[in-house]
C-alpha cells in the first residue's frame, strides 16, 4: 500500500486529495479540511476507499496516513539514522541512541510517534530512545518486514 496527498490547485480550502494505491489500483478521496492525524474505524476507511477490505489494510492504511504529516528537521533524521546505524553501515543494524532526557529532538520524535522512550534514566540523566517501526521506515525511506525490525 502507498499513500500521498496532493492539492487542488484552484481549491482555495485547505482541502486536498488523499490518494491510496494497492496493487495497480488507486483510488483518490478528497478531504475538505484533513486531519493531522487520522483516527478512524475500518467501517468508516472501507466506505471511503472501497478496496480497504480488511481490518489489516485499515490499520496500515491509519499508519501511513498519519506518517504522511511528520515534520521532520535535516538535523532530526540525521539522528533517527545514527540510531540505526546508517551512519557507519549501508544497512540498519541497531535501534538505540543515548542522549539527555530532555533531548528536545528525540522528545519530539516520541510525541508523533516516531520513537519511543526508555524507562531506565541513568545517574548522569540519559537515557534510551529507539525508533518505532513507522520511525524506521521514515528514516530509510520504504517498508520493512516486522521482523526485519525485531532484529534491531
Amino acid at each position: 500500500m502507498k499513500l500521498w496527498s496532493s492539492k487542488n490547485s484552484d481549491d482555495k480550502s485547505n482541502g486536498m486529495f488523499i490518494c491510496c494505491k494497492i496493487g495497480r489500483q488507486t483510488l483518490r478521496s478528497y478531504w475538505t479540511s484533513p486531519p493531522t492525524k487520522l483516527i478512524a474505524d475500518y467501517q468508516y476507511l472501507k466506505g471511503r476507499y472501497g478496496f480497504i477490505n480488511t481490518k489489516q489494510r485499515a490499520q496500515r492504511f491509519i499508519e501511513l496516513y498519519n506518517v504522511m504529516f511528520w515534520e521532520i528537521t535535516d538535523f532530526q533524521m540525521k539522528k533517527m539514522k545514527h540510531a540505526i546505524g546508517l551512519d557507519h553501515s549501508n544497512k540498519p543494524y541497531r535501534n538505540r541512541y543515548f542522549t539527555n532526557k530532555n533531548d528536545k529532538d528525540w522528545n519530539y520524535l516520541v510525541e508523533i510517534g516516531a520513537a519511543v522512550k526508555g524507562k531506565n534514566v541513568q545517574e548522569d540523566g540519559s537515557v534510551s530512545f529507539r525508533l518505532t517501526k513507522q520511525g524506521v521506515e521514515f528514516a530509510l525511506g520504504k517498508r520493512i518486514r516486522s521482523k526485519a525490525y525485531e532484529d534491531l
